[in-house]
């Protein structure tokens, strides 16, 4: 029987009663967010950790997922629920556009080119083509996912708060199975020594294919779900900032892990909005958190986990001798 980590459960216990423990909307919309940004940094890390691929316009399928679900479901009256899936899709078509003309002419051109479709992505989507996208004033009033006529829109909505748990942890799970699967190996095998992944028969093209598109559709979703959650959605998510925040989120937990940059993007959200009030200060503070923890654990919060992820047996190993224990005591 497998080990359950009390690591593990117990952050998770907390999410799961977090409305319970806090009605504050700022602490509800905080942990959504994160939530966001959590499968954003997990889905973009199965490219640059997992496979080695250096993708720079992952962000493009967030807003992509985004804009898709918010057009289609002002202009065209789609329900947002099945916006949710059309996102995804969008995006992973958008995934494969992007992948099949470059992936095999080698991660560098993938990197320039996938950089550039993001640029050119952020101003067609300022230039409003056909009046879809509200040019840089972005698209306002979506529609909200509803349950029984109930809006899940804005951080008061309890229900809106699961959903984006839900699919946390759906997504996640997904993305566990997918690693630790052949596929993943196949991943980790092309990574480390491409030449010796293809000697054994594994194609690097089509796994990369894979990666590109699996992370594309589990991020258009995300991106749609966010796009329905706030009611607004401008080009500004394409803008450096979120750009350069992602990113650290991916290299600041560690590179081939899931859950290093889901910690980073708990952590580093919850300090960008904690910290907002000081304005210039606080990119050089965060700065400063990312730089001295990356000294001591070069591998990222991660390498933080490591020695937990080491004893946690022993330690769930204990409390079962120690309970077990006290049951016979009690006979």
């Amino acid at each position: 029987m497998k080990k359950i980590y009390i690591i593990i459960l117990i952050p998770l216990a907390i999410l799961i009663f977090l409305p319970a423990i806090t009605q504050r909307t700022y602490i509800l919309h905080l942990a959504v967010m994160s939530f966001v940004f959590a499968i954003i940094s997990q889905n973009w890390d199965l490219t640059m950790g997992y496979l080695g691929l250096f993708n720079f316009g992952h962000l493009s399928f967030f807003a992509i997922g985004a804009y898709t679900s918010g057009i289609l479901s002002i202009n065209f009256q789609v329900s947002p629920w099945a916006c949710l899936f059309l996102g995804g899709l969008t995006a992973m078509v958008a995934g494969s556009i992007l992948t099949l003309p470059t992936i095999r002419l080698g991660g560098r051109v993938f990197s320039l080119f996938s950089f550039s479709f993001q640029q050119v992505l952020f101003y067609l989507i300022r230039s409003n083509p056909m009046g879809l996208t509200g040019g840089s004033q972005g698209l306002s009033r979506i529609p909200p996912l509803r349950v029984f006529n109930y809006s899940l829109q804005g951080a008061s909505s309890i229900p809106a708060y699961y959903v984006a748990l839900t699919l946390f942890l759906g997504i996640s799970m997904t993305l566990y199975y997918t690693v630790k699967s052949p596929i993943g190996m196949a991943f980790t095998a092309i990574r480390d020594s491409e030449n010796y992944a293809i000697s054994r028969g594994i194609d690097p093209f089509k796994y990369r294919f894979i990666a590109v598109v699996v992370g594309a559709f589990f991020t258009g979703i995300i991106g749609a779900f966010y796009a329905h959650f706030l009611g607004v959605v401008g080009p500004e998510i394409l803008g450096w900032g979120n750009v350069v925040l992602t990113c650290c989120m991916v290299e600041f937990g560690g590179l081939g892990t899931l859950l290093g940059p889901t910690a980073a993007a708990f952590l580093l959200t919850t300090l960008s909005n904690y910290l907002s009030g000081l304005e210039a200060y606080r990119n050089i503070i965060i700065s400063l958190i990312m730089f001295f923890v990356l000294i001591a654990f070069p591998s990222g919060l991660a390498g933080i986990f490591a020695p937990i992820k080491t004893h946690a047996p022993k330690l769930t190993d204990l409390i079962k001798t120690r309970i077990n224990y006290g049951e016979r005591g009690e006979k």
